[in-house]
């Protein structure tokens, strides 16, 4: 975020705090956040997933929403507010394509989960006040803000956040039938 804020001309002595505050209260706000999932595979049994990275999020969308929330609600519009709200859509949507998912299924033992978009319970004004809060030297009126703006936009590039998990795990059923194919259901965490 700070190569590309650098790049559009952002020069500020407060610039690396601006993005270490987006950055660390992102990953504060999404570390941890539960994922369900939707399962299909070999049953029954109880198996345990992992995978990395989350997609489906849109960073112009995050950027979009935030921009509007702070031009709009907040009265913000300084030249480089785009700017500032598109390099925080493309932060967001690199730090969740790095996010491990872990997470615990039944009754598939074996096979493949998919995280079912919306739901990952991030809010926006919660995300807002993580980012706030890791700028604690910035005083300005505006900060809270911008940090909400930014916050909301986030929540929304949420919405359509999906992933995979391979799961593996142990069979539980008698033998004979011995495993069938099965769907079922997950649920895990970001980390």
């Amino acid at each position: 975020m700070a190569g590309t804020l650098g790049g559009a001309g952002f020069t500020g002595p407060d610039l690396m705090n601006l993005t270490d505050a987006c950055g660390n209260g992102t990953e504060s706000h999404l570390v941890g956040k539960s994922f369900a999932t939707i399962d299909t595979g070999l049953i029954p049994g109880i198996g345990m997933g992992t995978g990395t990275g989350l997609m489906g999020i849109v960073g112009a969308m995050i950027s979009a929403t935030a921009f509007a929330m702070a031009a709009g609600s907040f009265g913000q519009s300084g030249p480089n507010l785009m700017d500032l709200t598109d390099a925080f859509g493309d932060m967001v949507v690199f730090m969740a394509s790095q996010a491990t998912l872990m997470s615990n299924h039944t009754p598939v033992f074996q096979g493949a989960g998919i995280v079912t978009p919306g739901s990952i319970p991030v809010v926006g004004s919660g995300w807002g006040s993580d980012i706030e809060g890791q700028a604690s030297s910035f005083s300005g009126g505006n900060w809270p803000d911008l940090a909400s703006a930014l916050g909301a936009g986030g929540a929304a590039g949420f919405a359509t956040a999906t992933g995979n998990v391979t799961i593996s795990g142990t069979f539980t059923g008698p033998t004979p039938p011995g495993p069938l194919p099965g769907a079922g259901s997950g649920m895990g965490t970001i980390s």
